[in-house]
């Protein structure tokens, strides 16, 4: 059956979707909404109209990203509509044990100590991640690198024929119902999202939908159980004996004792630690055994990375997820440490990222931990607050340098 379809935004993945609903011979149109420099050409060979607004037609469906504002639909009407988590929802067949993890915070690392802990048990994982989209068989081989997390990259993934025991997917503001276990990391206070007309709670009680198990946050039960009674939980678990930087660090979990590797900032990953152990629970898999593969455990590239130096350490923050209230976490984390001289350099570098990096909050929070902070001059950002500097090694002297990049892809 001929559907038409309006898809409205191909910033965000939407692209996918029409070559899929083209391929399944629908009368598709796209609305490059955001007017993002693209070539229209490929979408336009696959059979589909593009414009830049809505047109005053009938569509038998919609379909929308949950953050695009419902004005973009204009003065298009239509039968029915879908979200793109929705959408994706319904053109996918995942093999395997499937697990999706969104959240505010901590959904990255999630799924990389996922993967890490299986892995060890000798399973073969598919990992999707804002660092890419990798295959552990004997090791770790890229398939795909500098991917998205939006919904849609599950259409490119699910048709792939690759042989694994589990994927563990990252999937950005909700699930796609098709997840055998689907994964809220958190959700604080629910940002908002579409223009103001939606939050983030909203978008990730996508991730409820379906007929899998579904874990959430033990402290935000009361939020998710209105909408869904039959929900695992995951709480912080891990107790820690005492911190030093750059050292390996000695945990207990439950009834057991593990000591933690000295590469990476332990107290910014101990929540996503706890999350991931009951991910392997929810799985029914051995908690034991995960528990002793997290000595192995060395971070995540780009996120809290430990590096000595002479005279001190320099911490590494390189990923599209550097936000004021990233940086909050990180010194946060840091102040754990006993570390009274700290000094941050950001360097905002212009990429294709959702989340804007808002220097006005960044001040803010630096001068709450009262840590100085500087940019590095190299892509023409300024800010009152923040005196430029050229090179690091300006900052040479100070017991700890924190390095924050904000760079990456949607």
């Amino acid at each position: 059956m001929n559907v038409k379809v309006l898809v409205t935004d191909l910033t965000h993945g939407g692209e996918v979707l029409v070559r899929r609903y083209a391929e399944l011979g629908h009368e598709v149109t796209a609305l490059d909404i955001y007017r993002t420099p693209m070539d229209h050409g490929a979408v336009e060979a696959c059979g589909a109209r593009v414009l830049l607004e809505a047109p005053e037609e009938r569509f038998d469906l919609a379909v929308s990203p949950i953050h695009c504002p419902d004005g973009f639909i204009g003065d298009a009407t239509f039968d029915r509509r879908l979200t793109y988590h929705q959408a994706v929802g319904e053109l996918i067949s995942p093999s395997g044990r499937w697990v999706e993890v969104t959240g505010v915070r901590g959904k990255t690392s999630t799924c990389h100590l996922t993967s890490h802990l299986l892995t060890g048990m000798g399973l073969r994982v598919l990992k999707l991640t804002s660092s890419g989209l990798e295959l552990h068989d004997g090791g770790w081989k890229v398939l795909k690198d500098k991917v998205s997390i939006a919904p849609t990259t599950l259409l490119e993934v699910d048709p792939m024929g690759i042989d694994y025991d589990v994927a563990v997917m990252e999937v950005s503001l909700g699930g796609s119902g098709k997840a055998d276990l689907g994964v809220i990391t958190n959700v604080g206070d629910g940002y908002a999202i579409a223009g103001g007309t939606r939050t983030a709670f909203e978008a990730k009680l996508q991730m409820l939908a379906g007929d899998g198990k579904r874990l959430v946050p033990e402290d935000e039960l009361e939020m998710w159980a209105e909408h869904r009674s039959d929900l695992l939980t995951h709480r912080d678990e891990l107790i820690v004996d005492g911190y030093r930087l750059g050292e390996r660090t000695r945990v207990r979990y439950r009834d057991s004792e593990v000591e933690l590797d000295g590469s990476y900032l332990v107290p910014s990953y101990l929540k996503s630690m706890s999350c991931a152990l009951a991910i392997v629970d929810a799985l029914d898999l051995s908690r034991d055994e995960a528990l002793r593969h997290l000595s192995t455990f060395r971070g995540v590239r780009g996120r809290g990375e430990v590096h000595p130096r002479e005279g001190g350490f320099l911490i590494r923050e390189r990923n599209p997820g550097v936000s004021a209230a990233s940086i909050d976490h990180l010194l946060t984390s840091l102040e754990r440490y006993g570390v009274d001289d700290a000094v941050l350099a950001l360097e905002p570098v212009n990429r294709k990222v959702c989340e804007k990096l808002v220097l006005d909050d960044v001040a803010e929070v630096l001068a709450s931990h009262r840590v100085p902070g500087f940019l590095l001059d190299r892509h023409g950002k300024e800010h009152p607050a923040l005196p430029p500097i050229e090179e690091l090694s300006e900052l040479d002297g100070h017991e700890v340098i924190v390095h924050c990049t904000k760079e990456g892809y949607l």
